[in-house]
């Protein structure tokens, strides 16, 4: 197994050790060492790090956001902080004087509401941003997130960039067709962009949003079942064998290519109507009965009158939706391969009940969902 080594930057060392500590225990394949206070230097400090990626002991970087607010004996506080460390590394890497390497973001909640959140220029200098206070809470687990990274790192950098590149890259089963627009909003082009910048795209384009790839609780949505009744079936088996992604951060975040689903879906009886077309209950007989899948529990809607025709999921309460009895979110970020993802009317029409920002509605969904309140009242 390789040893996934991450060099940790905290001006607090004695304190995060701990920290770390329980990151390696959680996953094996990560490497900290002793966390490291910053450099009083920013000329050394970025030549530490170049010499550590050179000579092949780092193979990521984990780091405070605020490293001036204490010192080691007899050291004067650093006159830096992350994000100026972060944007040096990554100009180094895009001049292709150092490989690239994932950056990850560490602090405590404060600090990032404060500063980082406000501080929208130096978001995309970080791969991901943890809260140091709630690890345990990361969903997947932090530490399978920074392994995962840094194995995607690897996975693009390998890649020849070429007119298969995306197919390759993704291991786009066979019979599914890959938008060909994925990769032209490249500034660069696949062949000039670094790999920080693809192994972003990827994880913000194709894994993180629904489209030719779903998450586990869509893929159950659209299947008609709950989600604990797919657990130990043969069904599950056979959606990992036809249809599980194993491209970058497959390791981590578990998706499955909608097209290969459907595609099985009518490979054994071309007369069977369309998933989609289905209610749960319909999908699930189907499954029984067609497919010999056994032990499967329909899904329930959300509410009561709610169609149980699913084909996505409510994305605050993760629950199946059928569109028509939700509110579409903005499409700020939408690419043309993406799904339109919604709330249910439950959760727009009470948004501090559910802790939803109407702020992430679609315009004219959200005046929709403000005269329904108002006529309410």
């Amino acid at each position: 197994m390789k040893k996934i080594r991450y060099l940790c930057i905290d001006d607090q060392p004695d304190e995060v050790g701990l920290e770390l500590k329980k990151l390696q225990r959680t996953n094996p394949q990560l490497v900290f060492g002793e966390p490291s206070p910053p450099n009083s230097d920013f000329p050394t400090q970025i030549r530490e790090i170049q010499t550590r990626r050179q000579d092949g002991t780092l193979d990521g970087l984990l780091i405070d956001l605020r490293l001036g607010q204490t010192a080691q004996t007899n050291e004067q506080p650093a006159n830096y902080d992350a994000p100026l460390i972060a944007s040096k590394l990554r100009t180094l890497m895009a001049q292709g004087k150092l490989t690239d390497f994932p950056i990850v973001l560490w602090s405590i909640t404060s600090k990032l509401a404060t500063s980082y959140n406000k501080d929208v220029s130096s978001h995309d200098l970080f791969d991901l941003v943890l809260n140091k206070g709630e690890l345990e809470k990361d969903d997947p687990p932090a530490a399978d997130q920074l392994a995962s990274f840094a194995a995607a790192y690897d996975d693009v950098s390998a890649r020849k960039r070429n007119s298969t590149f995306w197919t390759d890259l993704l291991c786009v089963p066979d019979g599914v067709e890959l938008d060909p627009r994925i990769g032209e909003d490249l500034t660069l082009g696949v062949k000039d962009s670094p790999t920080h910048l693809l192994v972003r795209y990827v994880f913000e384009q194709i894994v993180q949003k629904p489209g030719p790839l779903i998450d586990e609780e869509t893929l159950c949505a659209r299947l008609g079942i709950e989600a604990p009744s797919l657990t130990s079936t043969t069904l599950a088996k056979t959606l990992d064998g036809l249809g599980r992604y194993a491209g970058p951060f497959s390791d981590t975040w578990r998706r499955w290519w909608w097209r290969s689903i459907e595609h099985w879906w009518k490979s054994v009886d071309d007369a069977i109507p369309p998933i989609l077309s289905l209610t749960a209950a319909e999908r699930v007989k189907k499954l029984e009965e067609v497919y010999g899948c056994k032990r499967l529990r329909p899904a329930k809607a959300i509410a009561s009158g709610y169609s149980s025709r699913f084909t996505t999921i409510c994305q605050c309460l993760r629950k199946p939706l059928d569109p028509i009895d939700g509110f579409m979110l903005s499409d700020s970020g939408f690419r043309p391969w993406h799904d339109r993802q919604y709330v249910c009317a439950q959760v727009a029409l009470k948004p501090r009940l559910h802790r939803f920002d109407p702020g992430r509605l679609d315009a004219i969904e959200a005046g929709r969902a403000k005269a329904l309140r108002d006529a309410s009242k």
